[in-house]
């Protein structure tokens, strides 16, 4: 199973989750997210593994913000947490086609995971998050057996509240949804907003690495 850390901004902390060996590691860009990475300095994102991919992620941002920070940064993939149309999709990646595109669905019922195929093709990924008045990072899980539901082609993330506790529970799930790729984990492996516990995650992430689909 793949594995994204989202929601990193302490640099000491990033060095300590990179040395982890996740698959991906998240940056938020959204100044109203207590997570918000965008006053790193740019060594902290260049020294990370190139293993690694660097994701920015974004809310409701323009294309032309979101191009400046991800040449900026050096970032392999770009993560649309807001209400990016699939329209949008399409043009950042005409704009970007090298650049990885995780899309966002935000869930609250069957209906919005159905919805989710429209990114088909402007997308390279889905990921699944529960539904809030808030983008992410509340901690709260959505009901996972409507992902059954999904009929797109790309491949998705499982997010929201996924904790320690979860581990088993995620490890199922890979072998039951053929499309699941990857699980984002954040909130519930935090101390505080943006620092992860490290031996928490140690421990989720080798355990994760060890399943394999038969």
């Amino acid at each position: 199973m793949h594995i994204k850390v989202c929601g990193l901004n302490d640099e000491r902390n990033i060095l300590e989750v990179a040395s982890l060996s996740p698959d991906f590691m998240g940056f938020i860009f959204y100044d109203q997210s207590p997570r918000y990475a965008g006053n790193l300095q740019k060594k902290i994102y260049k020294g990370i593994s190139p293993e690694i991919l660097k994701t920015g992620v974004f809310v409701n941002e323009s294309i032309e913000k979101i191009i400046a920070i991800v040449n900026d940064f050096e970032f392999d993939c770009i993560q649309l947490h807001g209400n990016e149309d699939p329209y949008f999709c399409e043009e950042l990646k005409f704009f970007m086609p090298a650049i990885q595109l995780i899309k966002a669905v935000s869930v609250g019922s069957a209906e919005d995971v159905l919805l989710a195929d429209v990114y088909d093709d402007v997308c390279d990924f889905i990921l699944f998050d529960t539904k809030t008045e808030n983008f992410g990072g509340s901690g709260i899980k959505f009901n996972h057996f409507i992902l059954s539901y999904y009929s797109g082609n790309i491949p998705f993330f499982v997010s929201g509240g996924m904790g320690p506790d979860d581990i088993e529970y995620l490890k199922k799930m890979e072998m039951e949804y053929e499309n699941m790729h990857a699980v984002d984990l954040n909130s519930k492996f935090e101390i505080s907003p943006g620092i992860k516990n490290i031996s928490l995650l140690k421990n989720s992430i080798l355990s994760l690495k060890n399943t394999q689909k038969t």
